[in-house]
């Protein structure tokens, strides 16, 4: 992918804060975000705004595609596929060779069928979550369909690192269809918990790092306040709607469909450990909430492979050429 484009968001210290004694209900409206709080807790801010590219991916797949390498070494990428034309999607990707990260594909509308060199094969439905850990490495085919008698698919494809411990994992999938994906009340927000926890509740999928994706839902003229880890890396995909959240400049700033937001990271207890929203009067908002542990190792991402060091690379290259990658 071409280099990710980040629009930095102004700041100052004396950030305004919000009251840590506010109900589990979140913030009553936006106005709720410059009211003269408490100092007992901070919330997580918006930092920057990442760019969003429009590619084709192994010929004519269109998607929306966000690179978030630069940010962290954590979440690599992240692919959204929407179309209501069957042509921005059709044939898919074929014997794709992956090594070195976990993709988690989650879809909102149609199915992903798929399939790999070792025999596996299968079906990811509408509300449906699955975690391929690519590992020591794998040929994989994707085919994005709709559902049968219509033309739309909608789903996500987030690229998640792996330390270079796990790198050589075994690969294995854990696939579940909607109904295994729970949902917790937090406020007025319906969440869809598809890995990690939040209010004693655990997603299906287990991630090698212990990553948190939630599916977040929020109604009009209501708010949302959820805990956090300070420490992880914390992106936002607005997918439907609009929100506001409180900037490093102590100000709001409303977020529409579309924007990928990346959270400044807390510094410990008490200081970003919880994230705070809002919506208008006029409409609500989904996106997706992706919380991940910082690894602290090299990255060098070349195409379909995560690894560790430009070698490692090479020779995985030199794998697919031979015909062995993957075996």
């Amino acid at each position: 992918m071409d280099q990710t484009i980040i629009r930095r968001l102004p700041s100052r210290q004396d950030t305004m804060i919000l009251d840590r004694t506010q109900s589990s209900a979140g913030l009553e409206s936006q106005s709720s975000f410059t009211r003269a709080m408490s100092c007992d807790s901070m919330p997580r801010m918006a930092e920057s705004v990442v760019s969003v590219e429009d590619k084709t991916f192994a010929g004519n797949v269109k998607a929306k595609a966000i690179e978030l390498l630069p940010l962290n070494d954590a979440v690599i990428n992240i692919a959204e596929y929407c179309s209501g034309d069957p042509e921005d999607y059709k044939g898919g990707f074929q014997n794709i060779p992956y090594g070195g990260f976990e993709l988690m594909t989650y879809v909102l509308r149609g199915n992903v069928q798929f399939s790999d060199n070792k025999g596996n094969s299968g079906r990811v439905n509408p509300g449906g979550v699955q975690l391929l850990t690519a590992g020591k490495g794998v040929l994989s085919t994707q085919h994005p369909l709709p559902e049968e008698g219509a033309t739309a698919h909608w789903s996500f494809h987030i690229w998640l690192n792996l330390p270079s411990a796990s790198k050589g994992s075994e690969v294995k999938y854990q696939t579940f269809d909607g109904a295994a994906v729970p949902q917790s009340k937090v406020g007025d927000a319906e969440v869809r918990v598809l890995s990690g926890w939040l209010n004693g509740v655990a997603g299906p999928i287990c991630t090698c790092t212990g990553s948190r994706v939630l599916d977040i839902h929020l109604p009009p003229a209501s708010g949302l306040k959820l805990p956090t880890e300070p420490t992880f890396c914390t992106f936002l995909l607005l997918y439907a709607g609009a929100t506001s959240l409180l900037c490093e400049n102590g100000q709001t700033s409303k977020f529409e469909k579309g924007s990928v937001i990346k959270l400044k990271k807390g510094q410990g207890k008490k200081v970003g450990d919880y994230f705070a929203c809002s919506t208008p009067a006029e409409q609500g908002c989904s996106f997706l909430m992706i919380d991940s542990p910082t690894i602290n190792e090299p990255v060098v991402h070349n195409g379909p492979f995560v690894c560790t060091t430009d070698e490692e690379v090479q020779q995985a290259w030199l794998q697919v050429q031979a015909g062995a990658f993957g075996a």
